[in-house]
């Protein structure tokens, strides 16, 4: 039984290694994108409420 689990850690462990290098090289922070994401939220948000806010409509 031991010697299964360390034939399946050896062949996993690699995999499971290159997972880890992968997902963690696609978590830098681009603060760029995080800021025009913001600011895009806020004027989209100001402009529909002063659309909204001056014909009378409901959201």
């Amino acid at each position: 039984m031991m010697n299964r689990f360390r034939l399946l850690a050896r062949r996993a462990l690699p995999l499971l290694s290159a997972g880890v290098l992968l997902q963690a090289g696609s978590c830098a922070i681009d603060t760029q994108s995080i800021a025009q994401g913001v600011a895009t939220s806020v004027l989209n948000s100001l402009i529909s409420s002063l659309v909204f806010g001056a014909f009378g409509l409901a959201a």
